[in-house]
């Protein structure tokens, strides 16, 4: 259900595997994680215990839009500067006092 016969449940005959001509949306996984060892059956330890920081590369329609963990098409530094500048103008306009960022445990976004 997760691939063709999913698909073609839901009447899409352009997806649902790979093949020349279809559109592809892929991941790849890093399976190489605790959580995820021994990796006798992959197909259940992607369904049961695998999570989304294992996910290291993401295709979307034939483009690569994350590879190796890091997004291709957005600034992820400036996106997370502007997302903090927006949430802090919202809890100010509702009078809501947030603590500053602190220097400690931060990590660089670069």
């Amino acid at each position: 259900m997760a691939t063709v016969e999913g698909a073609r449940g839901i009447g899409l005959t352009e997806t649902g595997s790979i093949e020349v001509g279809k559109r592809a949306d892929l991941i790849t996984v890093d399976a190489r994680q605790p959580h995820l060892s021994p990796l006798f059956d992959p197909e259940k330890a992607l369904v049961y215990s695998a999570r989304g920081a294992d996910v290291r590369d993401v295709m979307i329609d034939g483009r690569i839009v994350m590879r190796d963990r890091k997004v291709q098409a957005v600034d992820e530094t400036g996106l997370l500067t502007e997302v903090e500048q927006v949430a802090r103008s919202c809890a100010a306009r509702a009078g809501v006092v947030l603590p500053q960022p602190s220097l400690m445990g931060m990590s660089s976004h670069a």
